[in-house]
């Protein structure tokens, strides 16, 4: 059963202008990191960042929480399989408030073009 939708757009040139090493350190996972430095050139490394921080928005829209004050962006990790398709992974105060509700999984899709990304994802009960 469906617990929650959330969607999300960001302007891909708005991360290039505010992100900084240090800030993506506290909001993405070590594999998420890895994910994004294994991009080629660094449109494709922004790209995967500006999907991994709408993601992360859409996550929280989903929960029906947003980002609450106590969350932070590496408790929601958006990771690809072998395949590329995305999954999403909840860590500390959100896997723990998911479980609470009863969400046990979190599904999630990306639309891009070089200019903007969109997220939608769905949380799911049983």
């Amino acid at each position: 059963m469906v617990y929650g939708i959330g969607n999300d757009i960001i302007e891909t040139e708005r991360l290039r202008k505010t992100l900084n090493d240090g800030h993506k350190g506290t909001f993405f996972t070590d594999k998420e990191m890895e994910e994004i430095a294994a991009k080629k050139t660094e449109d494709e490394k922004l790209q995967r960042i500006t999907m991994a921080f709408s993601g992360k928005e859409a996550v929280a829209k989903a929960l029906g929480t947003g980002f609450a004050s106590c969350y932070q962006g590496w408790m929601i990790e958006i990771l690809h399989d072998k395949m590329g398709a995305p999954y999403v992974l909840l860590h500390g105060l959100v896997e723990e408030f998911a479980k609470e509700h009863g969400v046990t999984k979190v599904m999630i899709a990306f639309s891009g073009v070089k200019e903007y990304v969109t997220s939608f994802a769905v949380a799911i009960t049983d």
